[in-house]
């Protein structure tokens, strides 16, 4: 099995059994002190053909991580291009002063989930948080 990435320079050979569970990175400019980072994961058996339903498995490990976060927003709702999502959005303090806003939304398509998740400070996520809705609603398989 091999595992291309010529578009970034290498390519690695997997073992049979081995998968592909790559977690990709993007970092915007620094913007209200903050550098943006959004991670997109894919899932390729999400076990459920429906979003909410695939949204409400992935909160639920998301929160098993982090039992102290304060969940502050989950629905499903539609991007401005109409694809359906679940997007949830929690606080979280994993010490004392300091807060991190968690702002994810999940997707189906054709099989497959995606993630996008972003993190964020209070103040940034005010000014940032609709970065991941904009990077989400940019999404596109080739």
């Amino acid at each position: 099995m091999g595992w291309n990435r010529f578009d970034k320079g290498f390519r690695v050979t997997l073992p049979d059994g081995w998968e592909d569970r790559s977690v990709y990175t993007f970092m915007g400019p620094v913007e209200a002190g903050e550098t943006p980072m959004i991670n997109v994961l894919v899932d390729d058996a999400p076990g459920v053909d429906d979003v909410t339903e695939y949204g409400e498995l992935q909160l639920g490990a998301l929160l098993d991580t982090m039992p102290d976060a304060e969940l502050l927003l989950e629905e499903t709702t539609k991007l401005k291009k109409g694809r359906e999502v679940f997007q949830v959005v929690l606080n979280w303090a994993p010490v004392e002063g300091k807060v991190i806003f968690i702002k994810n939304i999940y997707m189906l398509h054709e099989g497959r989930g995606i993630t996008f998740a972003g993190r964020f400070s209070k103040q940034g996520y005010k000014v940032l948080g609709r970065l991941v809705n904009t990077v989400s609603d940019g999404f596109e398989f080739r």
